[in-house]
């Protein structure tokens, strides 16, 4: 089976964006790629997939995780997280020095084979009360 994945601007374009929304105009190009995809699975191409590992200060060990491109990074967030043992709104996930928002793709970020994630705590901010 074979299915079709568009793109605008290096982003994927999902079923209910419009030209309005997306801010096109006559001269825009949208990308389209084609997945094939198993019939009856979710499994895709081979290539599709990319490692992608995983680093933070406070745990010092790198870990490594298969994505696919074209799939949200956020269940891979969500699986990394369960294997430290903290919750994914504890975390923060950076790449570049860029926060990357749960909804990335890898292929919006243009994530290759074994690029680094950083992965950080989040701040908690206290509130100091006058006495």
């Amino acid at each position: 089976m074979e299915c079709l994945v568009m793109t605008y601007n290096d982003q994927a374009v999902c079923m209910d964006d419009t030209a309005k929304k997306l801010g096109l105009s006559v001269a825009d190009t949208i990308d389209c790629l084609i997945v094939h995809k198993k019939v009856g699975t979710t499994q895709y191409n081979s290539r599709d997939y990319i490692s992608i590992n995983f680093q933070c200060k406070f745990q010092k060990v790198k870990k490594n995780y298969k994505t696919n491109k074209y799939t949200s990074l956020q269940e891979t967030f969500e699986k990394y997280a369960a294997d430290i043992g903290h919750k994914l709104q504890e975390l923060v996930f950076k790449f570049d020095g860029d926060v990357i928002p749960k909804t990335s793709l890898p292929l919006d970020l243009d994530l290759e084979n074994d690029d680094t994630i950083d992965v950080m705590r989040k701040k908690i901010q206290t509130t100091k009360f006058a006495k």
